[in-house]
């Protein structure tokens, strides 16, 4: 029963991580890849971050995807406090949130494989 659920709203979770992705494509290669934002660029990710949170959980996700979509809000304000904190020369503790907005984007990722939805 749960796998014809789960068949039959993937059209509706493909459409939302489709409208997910062109808002947060960039934040979501850097932090898949594991690649770090050079310090030349951390005042326009920060940006970027603080433009596209408030969009991001502004949207209501399908119902199977609550748990993604609170994963993935996570992700962002940590890497929000990880951008912050290197622009405050903070590095030890940037580095340990965006390590921690990694392993949310991780979550992210392991949920979306049951859909078939790739990072």
């Amino acid at each position: 029963m749960q796998t014809r659920t789960t068949h039959s709203s993937l059209p509706t979770i493909q459409a939302w991580w489709t409208e997910i992705n062109n808002q947060l494509g960039l934040f979501l290669s850097v932090l898949a890849s594991g690649q770090s934002i050079p310090d030349s660029d951390v005042d326009v990710a920060m940006q970027y971050i603080m433009t596209r949170l408030p969009q991001i959980q502004a949207m209501t996700p399908p119902a199977q995807m609550v748990e993604v979509h609170q994963e993935l809000v996570s992700s962002l304000e940590n890497m929000k406090q990880s951008l912050l904190y290197r622009q405050q020369d903070n590095t030890l503790i940037a580095q340990a949130r965006y390590d921690i907005a990694r392993v949310n984007i991780d979550s992210v990722r392991f949920h979306l494989l049951r859909y078939g939805i790739m990072i």
